[in-house]
């Protein structure tokens, strides 16, 4: 496995709860702002998901600082969508249950394209 999928590893702790360890080697210089707590709350959406949507959009709240090398816990729900899009809501807390970050997540139903040899008039 590589080194990034052992770091984003979740495992499963109830309907749409996971667990994942805070990797002190995605540290950055003011905490653990930035891309593994983005990369995990969306592990954890795509994780949740029962499809094969694919993201169109993400945006991370960081709450407070997530303590590197630490037990974290992750919820993701569904809020709705329809047949092409769906949204989701993650949240990142620490083990004494502390609020660390919140995620939005569009997610995607993409149709292959179609070329039906359409074509505009150049006028």
């Amino acid at each position: 496995m590589a080194h990034l999928d052992a770091a984003l590893a979740l495992e499963p702790d109830g309907e749409g709860r996971w667990r994942a360890h805070a990797d002190a080697d995605h540290e950055s210089i003011n905490a653990m702002f930035g891309g593994w707590t983005v990369a995990i709350l969306l592990r954890a959406v795509l994780a949740s998901a029962e499809s094969d949507a694919q993201p169109s959009a993400t945006t991370v709240n960081f709450v407070r600082p997530v303590a590197p090398g630490t037990d974290v816990t992750l919820t993701a729900s569904r809020l709705g969508g329809g047949r092409s899009l769906e949204h989701w809501r993650a949240e990142l807390h620490a083990a004494d249950g502390e609020l660390l970050a919140t995620g939005l997540t569009v997610l995607a139903h993409r149709r292959e394209k179609e070329n039906k040899g359409v074509r505009f008039n150049q006028g």
